[in-house]
């Protein structure tokens, strides 16, 4: 039962997330959804991809419950987004989300 209830959380995580990015008019690619159980996504890929074209800046987002360490794989994938010049943000909470977002320039609540 805890299981559920805390991948509930990272879900409304996700929801309010990919709502305020769209509202401030980001591109977001969700990554982490399933076609009938099927993915060719590999192991590791962040849960969103987002891209802002008017400020030409694209991210790598991972979700994560408060106080959940990213898994073996997404640290990796993590490490060789940073070592290629991407960025990466991992998430979890609204509050790091508008942290990370005013550090590019970007305004979450007026």
């Amino acid at each position: 039962m805890a299981r559920e209830v805390a991948l509930g959380v990272e879900t409304d995580l996700k929801k309010i997330v990919v709502a305020l990015l769209r509202d401030l008019r980001w591109c977001v690619y969700i990554t982490s959804e399933r076609r009938r159980g099927y993915s060719k996504m590999p192991r590791g890929l962040p849960d969103l991809f987002i891209r802002h074209t008017g400020k030409r800046i694209s991210v790598w987002v991972e979700l994560k419950r408060p106080g959940e360490d990213l898994l073996p794989e997404q640290e990796a994938f993590r490490l060789e987004a940073l070592a290629a010049g991407e960025r990466h943000w991992t998430i979890r909470s609204i509050g790091q989300l508008e942290a990370e977002l005013a550090k590019v320039g970007f305004v979450a609540r007026p």
